[in-house]
């Protein structure tokens, strides 16, 4: 598949590497936690699957709650699911806690215009 893909892209632009965890994986975490974890937290900007960082980035505005307590939420909710991956292999514990990557956003985009 590389050699189909390089012939229409220069191999000096072009990077091919193996995840380690599929984006179907990825999406099946984000749509559990869209679903059933979302709605009710109130710190959380935004949420999605990152294909490039291969992680479910999650962002949290401000510091009102830790980053240790989302997490926390997080995989309290996905070990009750028992959720597994598409292939069907068990998730580890340990697999759970580095698919995500957190950014802390200090406040809510506003522009002028749109105030008042």
């Amino acid at each position: 598949m590389r050699d189909e893909i390089t012939r229409y892209f220069p191999d000096n632009i072009l990077v091919i590497k193996q995840a380690k965890y599929s984006l179907a994986d990825l999406n099946r975490i984000v749509e559990i936690l869209s679903n059933e974890w979302l709605p009710s937290s109130k710190d959380v900007r935004g949420l999605g699957a990152d294909e490039r960082s291969n992680k479910v980035v999650i962002e949290i505005v401000g510091h009102s709650t830790p980053v240790a307590a989302v997490e926390e939420e997080i995989l309290s909710l996905l070990s009750k699911k028992r959720i597994s991956k598409v292939n069907g292999e068990a998730w580890q514990d340990s697999e759970i806690v580095d698919v995500f990557e957190y950014e802390i956003v200090r406040g809510w985009y506003s522009h002028p215009l749109l105030e008042g």
